[in-house]
């Protein structure tokens, strides 16, 4: 069914216009149906769970939790698509763009066809795009250690890769920890190692749609 879905995408994509809204939003709904199932998989991983003591926390926090983790897959997917210029040809430029654009409000309509009610969908929605920013932020700061610390890592593309990993891993992991991280946490590195191959999955894609 996923490999039909992709077909389909691909056809519309070359059938893509500016402001065609519908190859944007398919596009930006397979993401997401890709991400989602992604974040949940960590979310019920027995390692993760040790290391955020999931059996010892409330329903409330641990439903917390998911939602970071949720953010996070759709941030790392933001970073992918705002930095398209190094994967994608010049003519798919405003199209991915427009899928960039939707990330948001596409998880946004998510929620609502789950009928979850539409002012807890648009916080979610209002949370993916402030913690964006945050995360933003926090990879412009690492641009400047990796350029001063990891001096043999020449390749540019690399180093936005491990900006925005680094960004997402440390923020998320502190988000979970509700501003309590200590320098050495596991719980970053279980984080990285989950977000290098989504980021490299999500690159991928971008490249051969």
């Amino acid at each position: 069914m996923r490999i039909i879905k992709y077909l389909l995408l691909k056809i519309i994509k070359k059938l893509y216009w500016p402001d065609d809204n519908l190859p944007v939003g398919a596009a930006a709904e397979y993401l997401l149906d890709k991400l989602l199932p992604s974040a949940f998989k960590v979310f019920k991983d027995s390692e993760f769970r040790k290391i955020v003591n999931f059996d010892k926390i409330s329903q409330v926090e641990q439903d917390r939790i998911f939602n970071e983790l949720e953010v996070a897959a759709i941030s790392i997917a933001l970073f992918c698509l705002e930095e398209r210029e190094s994967v994608v040809q010049l003519k798919d430029f405003h199209f991915w763009k427009g899928v960039c654009e939707k990330m948001p409000a596409g998880f946004e309509d998510k929620l609502l066809k789950l009928g979850i009610d539409p002012k807890n969908a648009r916080l979610f929605k209002d949370l993916i795009e402030i913690r964006h920013v945050e995360y933003v932020k926090i990879s412009e700061g690492n641009r400047d250690w990796i350029d001063n610390d990891l001096r043999e890592l020449k390749s540019e593309y690399a180093k936005e890769v491990m900006a925005r990993v680094q960004a997402i891993a440390v923020g998320t992991a502190d988000h979970i920890r509700r501003g309590k991280l200590k320098v050495g946490d596991a719980l970053i590195s279980h984080l990285r190692n989950w977000l290098f191959p989504l980021d490299m999955e999500i690159t991928n894609f971008i490249k051969k749609l």
